[in-house]
């Protein structure tokens, strides 16, 4: 499940499908294990808000969440993550991006 940073849209990420399978080969042969923070990085952005690995309240965006027993609000459909703007790439120009996804950079 992949959140945006101010925690308003949700995605999914189907971890087999060809696109998913040939991040996971590039991110295996650099040695980490950040696959799901790449896929996330990777992910074509929502109302111009860019996919994170960790939920954030939607309130204040805030990654560092405190859980409660609270009510039940409803139910919703989370779509599917797309990936338009990478999935066509060959592999050399998808091994960039994928590391530009782990450098230490693109995380701060």
């Amino acid at each position: 499940m992949l959140c945006t940073t101010d925690g308003k849209h949700y995605a999914t990420v189907d971890a087999f499908n060809d696109f998913a399978v040939r991040v996971h080969a590039l991110v295996k042969s650099v040695g980490t294990s950040s696959l799901w923070s790449v896929l996330a990085a990777l992910a074509d952005p929502v109302a111009g808000q860019q996919f994170t690995s960790s939920t954030h309240c939607p309130n204040c965006a805030s990654s560092n969440l405190e859980y409660w027993g609270g009510q039940e609000l409803g139910v919703a459909s989370v779509p599917e993550a797309s990936f338009t703007a990478v999935a066509n790439l060959n592999s050399d120009l998808l091994a960039q991006q994928v590391a530009l996804a782990i450098s230490p950079a693109h995380e701060a």
